[in-house]
Parts: C-alpha cells; sequence; structure tokens
C-alpha cells in the first residue's frame, strides 16, 4: 500500500503465485485479503482483487 500511496494511486490489486500448483485460496490468503481490504479502507484506498497463480491456471479471490 505504501507505494500505491507514493504514486497518488487510488486502487490497487495483488496477485501472486502457489508453487504447489494449486489454485485454491490458502487460509492465510484469506487472512492476508481481510487484511488488505481493512488497511485499505483506513488510508482511503480501494482494494481492487487478489489473484492466486499457478501453472495451469489461476484463482481469484474476491475482497468482498
Amino acid at each position: 500500500m505504501a507505494l500505491v500511496l507514493a504514486v497518488r494511486g487510488t486502487s490497487f490489486g495483488v496477485a501472486h503465485n502457489h508453487p504447489t500448483g494449486r489454485a485454491d485460496p490458502s487460509s492465510a490468503d484469506r487472512l492476508a485479503t481481510a487484511r488488505l481490504v481493512a488497511g485499505a479502507e483506513t488510508v482511503g484506498l480501494r482494494f481492487l482483487d487478489y489473484v492466486v497463480v499457478t501453472d495451469s491456471g489461476w484463482r481469484r479471490l474476491s475482497p468482498d
């Protein structure tokens, strides 16, 4: 979020890989999403999306 604020951005999303090959969001992914949503709201940003990527696909973990 610091980078988004530094460049005067208003929204952001996050993507990361799961080397295991499973695109299902983990409990850590869900916790990170909740923290990102809360942090974004605190500083007036809009959190758009959290995406898990694997070699064979991807899965969206909606912040809603």
